[in-house]
């Protein structure tokens, strides 16, 4: 994949993956799915990230797929019920 082009898939994964969790804590019925779907972008992204990355460790891309994964974890414990609907 040319690198702009990679670019711009990984912009496009990781405001996905903003618009899933933004849309998972408004509608809290679906949050469950929504985290799925946030989780496979962010999964996505790093797919993208980690082509010709001897070290994808040191990409933006991996601490902001991180980050998702704690974020997400953190909302789905800490609010009480949100991951039971």
């Amino acid at each position: 994949m040319q690198e702009p082009a990679r670019q711009q898939a990984i912009i496009l994964l990781t405001l996905l993956t903003t618009v899933a969790i933004t849309s998972a804590l408004a509608f809290k019925a679906a949050a469950p799915y929504l985290y799925v779907f946030a989780g496979g972008a962010t999964v996505g992204a790093f797919a993208l990230a980690m082509q010709r990355q001897p070290r994808p460790h040191r990409t933006p891309v991996f601490w902001l797929g991180v980050a998702v994964f704690v974020i997400s974890a953190l909302v789905l414990y800490l609010v009480p019920g949100l991951a039971r609907r």
